[in-house]
């Protein structure tokens, strides 16, 4: 294993145990010691009049770094986790 994959391991391990470390500078996202791929995050249950709570959105798609795409036990999780993420991208689809 190279220090790069141990290095992406011990921030994925690091951000699954303190969630709040996430920002939106940063991007990372971990879950269950695996990093999820940032760009593949798709948000559903978006309404403008649940704005600015949007307490109806959710996570309906992503995949880990690797490919492998998230079961819906872990998309929960990740909602659980990434709350102000995935208030801060329904956000942000109803912008673009």
């Amino acid at each position: 294993m190279g220090a790069q994959s141990a290095s992406k391991e011990k921030m994925a391990s690091m951000l699954s145990k303190h969630p709040a470390y996430y920002t939106p500078q940063k991007m990372s996202v971990a879950l269950n010691d695996k990093l999820v791929d940032k760009d593949s995050i798709v948000v559903g249950g978006v309404r403008r009049q649940d704005a600015p709570e949007f307490a109806n959105a959710y996570f309906t798609f992503a995949k880990f770094d690797d490919g492998t795409e998230l079961q819906p036990d872990e998309l929960e999780q990740l909602d659980q986790q990434y709350g102000e993420m995935l208030n801060n991208l329904a956000a942000q689809s109803l912008q673009g």
